[in-house]
């Protein structure tokens, strides 16, 4: 059997097995057994049994694997007295019509010229590589005319003379002009007493690797350098002297770390070292460079290592992409993305980045108060003059906080009318707690001036909660969450000032969350009870109605009061289960004793919520039917301030009331802004004088503001009702000014019993 040839090694050994010297890198058994380290150590077994001393000047044999699946070996011996030059080639089994001597190698071209006789001999495959027919011998070396010139085999043929016994030399890359294709052969030469021996080897693949390399390299749209250890430019390609504007002269007298921007150049030289070091093979990294003319051109920059033989570096290959374009387009969608179209400042995403990067920053040591701010009413200038001078507004409020802040300081719009302020502080600086006191001064008093927008002149404040690491806040990324919750704080004590996050905040607003999570589960589940307060004539005493009022009793929190969560079933937008909860049980309770006749009203409170949820008029109508309830004897009572934030879908839902002939009562009566407003536009049937005025009514001057407001009440055909009358001194002043009804703790508490009120 003969073997194709696939790798090839020369190892030159002496008689014990040590390796004296090697050409060529091939790695011929598996991976991790280095075919030059290992070699003799496989191949001794049959050598010795061949016997050193028994071997000619020139032998071939072939040889078993002797590792499970390993290759098998040809190889051509030459000895030299105690010394033995083998020429190792891994061989693939050949088909049977394809068999040669054992002396052709395959793969491997060998020859030998006698220089005393000029006898020229060749084996088959050198015969294959030139394309020379059998009967060369008589030309001599006149066969490789065309080929490789006479004159130049007879330079080997000189250098071969000069050499001693047994020393030898390697041509790289011969250039070989045979009948149909030129290639490039590295020829080895060993002088044998007057014989030079000759193999030959087709290495026009890996020359023409390397220079396909050179010609990519000079000729790549993309920016190539190899670079010194040092740093400094060793060679570089036209793409780099363009990407960079300096010529090639002016780059290979300096280095890369002189035209590096100062911010990227410590990460580079890490990187750098740690390839050097061997921990990493190579590295990426984007990165900017000083142009010629000064400019700043960002790269994506791609290093690798080569190494010589001894794993000494010898240069980096560097390739150094123009990603300039890239990277401005990246930065207008980082725009897009992180900064606000109408003020041009950043938006929630760029400060929640912002706290993100700061928070991940080791050794931060910074203080920061972060301020969230809302401006007071702003709903209302949309509403009423629209939305581009609301805008304008808007703008203009960004101008005036940028002007209060430093370099160092971020102004943000957080959408809407809100907006963040990050203040920061070195370590160095003064923390005093005064400071954000002193901040917030100027802050109010930047917002004294008016707002001169076209003909229209405003008077704007705002509300603002503060949270600052670490002095109340022990982590950056809870910034947010607790100048949310201070300054919700501030809006539910009605705006206009600033508060700093406290524990004491943070308590009240855990609190908030359970009354949420308890209050939810009870709607759900109708566990908020009706408790009725008597109504009474104050002509003749006699209990003429009835007010329901939502009872929660919560066995996990106690004392939690209707107020309380009243307000944050609206915050949580399930107010309105609340009100027809109480209603149903309301209807319920009264409804047998309303059958026997008796004309007995039950007033129920509607939240505004409440009035604008879809289809609310007809879930009450038919839950009034439901119980058979006389449609006039159902009092709907809806705040005065409520009804001021949505005052014209208020007016078609009481309207649509009204028309089914459910009576209307504005509850409150005198704590809002436009009473007489409510009198002119809503159908109303009673008015109820706030608790605030009746504690007052001694008072000369609420006294006759009472008197009035029960005077309109009449005028208009609505009946009025007094409400928190707590001593026999008020109601004789209520009966004195002419009041209708009377509700409050002088004739009963509410109470979950109605009925003990009627005996």
């Amino acid at each position: 059997m003969t073997y194709k040839q696939v790798k090839t090694a020369i190892i030159c050994l002496d008689s014990s097995g040590k390796v004296l010297s090697t050409v060529g890198q091939s790695a011929l058994l598996p991976e991790g057994q280095n075919i030059l380290e290992k070699a003799f150590t496989i191949l001794h077994p049959e050598l010795k049994a061949l016997g050193l001393k028994g071997l000619k000047s020139v032998h071939s044999l072939e040889l078993s694997p002797l590792i499970k699946d390993g290759p098998l070996f040809q190889v051509l011996m030459v000895k030299d007295k105690d010394n033995l030059q083998l020429v190792i080639t891994d061989m693939i089994l050949a088909s049977e019509d394809e068999k040669v001597s054992t002396l052709d190698l395959e793969g491997i071209g060998t020859f030998t010229y006698d220089m005393g006789s000029k006898a020229l001999s060749m084996n088959r495959k050198l015969q294959n590589y030139l394309g020379i027919s059998d009967g060369y011998e008589e030309k001599g070396i006149d066969v490789f005319d065309g080929i490789l010139s006479a004159k130049d085999f007879k330079s080997i043929v000189e250098r071969g003379k000069s050499l001693h016994q047994a020393d030898s030399f390697i041509l790289p890359h011969v250039l070989i002009n045979t009948q149909h294709v030129s290639m490039y052969m590295e020829i080895f030469i060993e002088r044998k007493g007057n014989v030079l021996v000759g193999i030959c080897q087709d290495v026009t693949e890996g020359f023409m690797s390397e220079e396909s390399f050179q010609q990519a390299f000079q000729n790549s749209s993309i920016g190539m350098a190899l670079v010194k250890p040092d740093g400094a430019w060793y060679k570089v390609n036209s793409a780099l002297t363009n990407i960079l504007g300096y010529s090639r002269e002016e780059l290979l007298n300096t280095d890369f770390q002189s035209i590096t921007y100062k911010d990227d150049l410590d990460k580079d030289l890490d990187l750098l070292q740690q390839v050097l070091d061997g921990k990493i093979k190579k590295y990426q990294m984007e990165k900017r460079y000083y142009r010629k003319n000064g400019e700043l051109i960002w790269a994506l920059l791609s290093v690798s290592l080569i190494r010589d033989k001894k794993d000494n570096p010898v240069y980096f290959i560097s390739q150094i992409q123009d990603i300039n374009s890239q990277k401005e387009y990246e930065q207008s969608l980082e725009k897009i993305v992180h900064v606000d179209h109408l003020t041009d400042l950043p938006n929630r995403g760029m400060i929640i980045k912002l706290l993100n990067e700061l928070s991940d920053e080791k050794g931060f040591r910074k203080t920061l108060s972060f301020v969230m701010i809302d401006l007071d009413g702003f709903r209302r200038i949309n509403e009423l003059y629209g939305n581009d001078i609301g805008d304008r507004v808007i703008k203009e409020s960004a101008q005036r906080l940028k002007q209060l802040v430093s370099s160092k300081d971020v102004v943000a719009r957080f959408g809407g009318d809100e907006f963040v302020l990050l203040l920061v502080q070195d370590e160095n600086e003064e923390t005093e707690s005064e400071d954000i006191g002193i901040f917030m001064n100027r802050a109010t008093k930047a917002f004294d001036a008016p707002f001169l927008i076209e003909d229209y002149e405003f008077y704007i404040t705002f509300s603002a909660g503060v949270a600052i690491y670490p002095q109340t806040s022990d982590a950056v990324s809870d910034l947010i969450a607790h100048a949310e919750v201070a300054l919700d704080k501030v809006k539910s004590i009605g705006g206009g000032q600033y508060t700093t996050y406290t524990k004491s905040i943070r308590d009240e607003q855990n609190l908030r969350r359970q009354i949420e999570f308890y209050l939810e589960e009870a709607v759900e589940n109708g566990e908020i009870e009706a408790y009725f307060q008597p109504q009474y004539s104050i002509e003749n005493n006699d209990c003429v109605g009835f007010e329901a009022l939502a009872r929660w009793k919560c066995a996990n929190l106690p004392n939690i009061t209707p107020d309380k969560f009243i307000e944050i079933a609206e915050e949580c937008r399930f107010v309105h289960k609340i009100d027809l909860c109480v209603m149903e049980k309301g209807l319920k309770k009264l409804q047998e004793h309303v059958h026997m006749g008796a004309f007995t009203t039950l007033s129920v409170n509607l939240s505004a919520l409440t009035l604008s949820y879809r289809g609310i008029v007809e879930l009450i109508n038919e839950l009034v039917d439901k119980y058979q309830f006389p449609h006039e004897q159902i009092i709907l009572e809806v705040t005065e301030t409520r009804l001021l934030e949505d005052i014209e879908r208020a007016k078609k839902t009481l309207q649509a009331f009204s028309n089914l002939g459910y009576k209307i009562a504005v509850d409150d009566f005198g704590t809002g802004y436009s009473s007489l407003q409510y009198l002119r536009d809503f159908t109303v049937d009673q008015i109820k004088i706030d608790r605030s005025f009746i504690q007052r009514i001694d008072q000369n001057q609420t006294r006759m503001v009472v008197k009035a407001a029960i005077e309109m009440g009449q005028a208009i055909g609505a009946r009025v009702i007094a409400e928190g009358v707590e001593t026999t001194k008020q109601h004789e002043t209520l009966m004195e000014l002419g009041c209708d009804e009377i509700q409050g703790y002088l004739y009963g508490e509410p109470d979950p019993d109605p009925f003990k009120y009627l005996d």
